[in-house]
């Protein structure tokens, strides 16, 4: 089970809450931020869960293709 992607967009940063971010996957961003790089970072995220469901749907037609699925 995959963690969700988070964004922590914070007005009072510090090195610790940044630290404690990075070690969790947890995408930092302290204000003021450029929209661009929060942007980029969306997208990239969007990207992944594309690329997941993906791969998730190509697996469940290996299965289905094998034998795995049902069928009617």
């Amino acid at each position: 089970n995959p963690r969700p992607p988070v964004i922590l967009i914070t007005a009072f940063g510090s090195p610790e809450v940044m630290h404690q971010a990075n070690q969790l996957g947890v995408t930092y961003f302290p204000k003021p931020f450029r929209l661009r790089d929060f942007i980029r970072a969306v997208q990239g995220i969007l990207d992944g869960i594309d690329h997941r469901a993906n791969e998730l749907h190509t697996e469940a037609m290996r299965g289905y293709a094998g034998g795995g699925g049902r069928h009617s």
